[in-house]
C-alpha cells in the first residue's frame, strides 16, 4: 500500500505528502505540531514563548529541545503551515484544503501511525491537532480505491477506520 499510495499522493498534493512524512519520521515534529495546534484552537496569535512553554511542558527543558523547537518553527513558517506577521509572534496559515481521496487515505495512515493507535474514528482524525495546517474532510468512500484500510460501524454516527494487517 505504501509506496503506490505515497506516489498518487506525490502526483496531486506534495504538501500533503511532506507533512505525513515529517509527522511520521520525526516524532518531535508531530508533537510539537500538536501543541501548536492545540494552542490555535484556543488563541489566534502565539508567541515564541507560548509555544517554547508548551513543548518543554511535554519534551523537558534542555538546550536540544530549544534547537528543535525553533527548527520546527522555521520548518512550519517555510511550508506556509504558520506565518509571522511580527517578530515572535505566529499565527496560523490559511489552512490547506485537502481534495483527493488519495491525500486523506495517505493523511489518515499518518494518522494511525503517530498516534500509534490500530483504529481512529473519522471524527477523531479530521481534529488530530497535528493536522491544523489542513482542512480534511473524511467520508468512507476515500478509502474505495485502497485496499489496506477497514471501516468498522461504531453506533449510527461513528465510523472507525484502520489497517488491514498484510
Amino acid at each position: 500500500m505504501g509506496l503506490e499510495l505515497l506516489q498518487e499522493v506525490l502526483d496531486k498534493d506534495r504538501q500533503v505528502a511532506y507533512w505525513g512524512l515529517l509527522m511520521v519520521a520525526y516524532p518531535f515534529a508531530a508533537q510539537g505540531a500538536a501543541d501548536i495546534g492545540r494552542l490555535l484552537s484556543i488563541q489566534d496569535g502565539l508567541t515564541t514563548r507560548h509555544i517554547n512553554q508548551a513543548i518543554i511542558r511535554r519534551m523537558g527543558e534542555s538546550e536540544k529541545v530549544r534547537v528543535a523547537t525553533r527548527k520546527l518553527l522555521i520548518t512550519l513558517i517555510d511550508w506556509h503551515a504558520l506565518m509571522r506577521p511580527d517578530r515572535g509572534v505566529y499565527i496560523a496559515a490559511p489552512r490547506h484544503v485537502v481534495r483527493h481521496s488519495a491525500a486523506t487515505a495517505f493523511l489518515t495512515y499518518c494518522a494511525l501511525m503517530v498516534e500509534e493507535a490500530t483504529r481512529l474514528t473519522l471524527k477523531d482524525i479530521e481534529h488530530l491537532p497535528w493536522l491544523f495546517p489542513f482542512q480534511i474532510h473524511l467520508s468512507p468512500r476515500d478509502f474505495d480505491q485502497t485496499a489496506a484500510f477497514s471501516i468498522q460501524r461504531n453506533g449510527p454516527h461513528d465510523l472507525k477506520i484502520g489497517i488491514i494487517a498484510l
